[in-house]
């Protein structure tokens, strides 16, 4: 055996037949899972040459909320600003 007995995700396994005729457990790897956004649930594109996100909220929002956020934020205190004035 290559590993622990007990039924937990790391340890998932295929029998398969081999081509000798054996019958094998093959092990199955963790798929990996991609970053998603909070609000929309999207997934958040990311590449393998720029595994890092420099920019605010980075992997936790998607950039169209983060400039929409950005936007908002910038009117409301050119707002401010109007009604002092």
């Amino acid at each position: 055996k290559k590993r622990k007995t007990y039924k937990t995700n790391s340890n998932k396994f295929i029998i398969k037949k081999s081509p000798s005729g054996k019958y094998v457990a093959k092990y199955i790897k963790k798929l990996r899972t991609s970053n998603k956004c909070k609000y929309t649930n999207k997934d958040i594109p990311t590449s393998n040459k720029k595994p890092r996100l420099s920019r605010i909220y980075g992997k936790e929002i998607h950039h169209k909320i983060v400039k929409q956020k950005l936007l908002i934020k910038f009117l409301k205190t050119e707002n401010k600003s109007l009604r002092i004035d």
